[in-house]
């Protein structure tokens, strides 16, 4: 399997290995087990930890499945919090998206929740903001869970360099981060 910068992992060291990031791939080996591995193929923590799926490092944490729970681990392989969900994303801004049997809300890096609030859906936080769906509804939602405004989108995309594109009443519009709309 070839990485970048023309190095290689063996070929047939590991049955499958994804992209390289910042010089770390996740990988899963013949016994269908996952792990993070550097470019030369060596795992960057012991192998055999259980783990049924592992996503890449963001923010030194890496989401990671076992036993049918999902948590985040450091680049040692060690879980970083005790806390279990039924879903974890990839940190940005300092919070993951997390699912538990309430619903889906973020977290913080020790795996508290952040806010109480719970939504049908959220998505990772950009530019301050992160997209959550209320029924057929998207809002955004700050840090602490609070929305931004009182207004209901029928689709919201994530904030980049200050804006956001949202539909309302079928029409197209760009959202600001005081919540102002325009076309």
């Amino acid at each position: 399997m070839d990485s970048d910068n023309g190095r290689k992992v063996p070929r047939g060291m590991y049955a499958w290995v994804s992209n390289f990031v910042n010089d770390i791939a996740c990988a899963r080996d013949h016994q269908g087990n996952y792990l993070h591995i550097r470019k030369n193929g060596a795992p960057l923590y012991g192998i055999n930890r259980g783990f049924t799926l592992i996503g890449h490092f963001h923010e030194n944490l890496a989401m990671a499945r076992r036993d049918a729970s999902e948590f985040h681990i450091r680049r040692d392989g060690k879980p970083a919090y005790t806390e279990r969900y039924m879903l974890v994303g990839p940190f940005s801004e300092g919070l993951a998206l997390a699912k538990d049997e309430s619903g889906y809300f973020h977290i913080t890096l020790d795996g508290l929740p952040a806010y109480d609030e719970r939504f049908d859906e959220t998505r990772t936080f950009s530019g301050g903001y992160a997209v959550a769906r209320i029924g057929m509804h998207f809002i955004y939602i700050d840090h602490h869970g609070t929305q931004l405004s009182s207004m209901l989108f029928a689709y919201a995309t994530p904030f980049r360099d200050g804006y956001a594109n949202v539909i309302k009443d079928r029409e197209q519009y760009l959202i600001d981060r005081r919540g102002n709309l325009t076309r």
